[in-house]
This record gives C-alpha cells, sequence and structure tokens, in this order.
C-alpha cells in the first residue's frame, strides 16, 4: 500500500517540526536567562517572541502528526 509510505512521510515531517521547535525553544529560553542575567532586557525581547515562534512551531507540527494519524486511520478503514 504506497499510501502508507506517503502517510509515514507525513507522520515524520510533524515529528522533526517537533523536534525542532523544541531545540529552538530551548536555545530561546537560554537567551532569555542570559539576557536578564547580563542585565541586557532588551536582547530578551527578542527571544520571547522567538519562544511564541517556536510554540506556535510545535502546535502546527503536532496538529499535522494528528491529521496524519486519523488520515491512516480513515484509509486502513476504506481499505480493510
Amino acid at each position: 500500500m504506497p499510501f502508507l509510505c506517503a502517510m509515514d512521510e507525513v507522520l515524520n515531517i510533524g515529528l522533526r517540526g517537533m523536534q525542532d521547535g523544541f531545540q529552538r525553544a530551548a536555545k530561546d529560553a537560554d537567551r532569555i536567562v542570559r539576557a536578564f542575567q547580563g542585565d541586557q532586557p532588551d536582547d530578551a525581547v527578542r527571544s520571547i517572541v522567538d519562544l511564541q515562534i517556536d510554540q506556535r512551531q510545535v502546535q502546527a507540527s503536532a496538529r499535522i502528526i494528528q491529521v496524519g494519524g486519523q488520515l491512516i486511520g480513515s484509509l486502513l478503514d476504506i481499505y480493510a
């Protein structure tokens, strides 16, 4: 069933997106801490915005995985 291979790739894309978002969020959180420790809160503003972007990336990637899983279930129901 070739559609399962395509769906597997969709799930992998979602997973990679989540991993990337979490990695970026960790870096941005570290930058926020360092900005306030160095008494440079202006540097933290950009990192806070980036952290919100990272959050949206993780949420969107999780949605890709969720919809991909639903599609796989629907396709299996159709072909079963």
